[in-house]
């Protein structure tokens, strides 16, 4: 995927869809550990950005995009009205689930 560095960092100005990217990994049936492998990432990093623990670096971004090659560079920023869903995502044992939040 080609995109331009500062296109991209006009678009990390927007919250990373981590839900985009779970559902990216669910439906090509990738784990962690394969895409990890695809993308020349770590697994500990991708799941790290999964868990919304870690904002992923313009570097890790270009890495990500490079392994999806039939997605948009947009599909990875939500848009600026963007709320995180209430929804969880599960990297346990290298794959990735999904289970709605608690309620408090």
């Amino acid at each position: 995927m080609d995109i331009k560095l500062d296109d991209l960092l006009i678009l990390m100005e927007r919250p990373f869809n981590r839900q985009f990217m779970a559902n990216y990994l669910v439906e090509n049936e990738l784990s962690l550990s394969k895409f990890a492998k695809k993308a020349g990432l770590g697994k500990a990093t991708l799941s790290r950005i999964l868990s919304g623990s870690r904002r992923p670096s313009p570097g890790v971004v270009m890495k990500i995009l490079a392994a999806c090659e039939d997605a948009k560079p947009e599909d990875f920023f939500a848009p600026y009205c963007y709320h995180e869903q209430q929804e969880q995502i599960d990297v346990t044992g290298g794959n990735v689930t999904h289970r709605a939040a608690e309620s408090s």
